[in-house]
């Protein structure tokens, strides 16, 4: 894992934690498209930003 990544999925975890179902329509088409990338390391940073929202989310913003 780079440190890039680490730093994206920290911020993108610190944005769903502040802003919740707000702006999470908006990132998970984003990270649905960079699932398909040919580049391994977009689909492992792409990962890691889903691990950390899921950490990061509130129960009744999951449906």
């Amino acid at each position: 894992m780079t440190v890039c990544n680490q730093v994206a999925a920290r911020t993108l975890g610190d944005l769903v934690r502040k802003l919740g179902e707000r702006v999470l329509p908006e990132i998970i088409p984003i990270l649905e498209h960079g699932l398909n990338s040919e580049q391994s390391d977009q689909r492992q940073g792409v990962c890691i930003g889903l691990t950390e929202i899921m950490a990061s989310t509130q129960k009744e913003h999951v449906r």
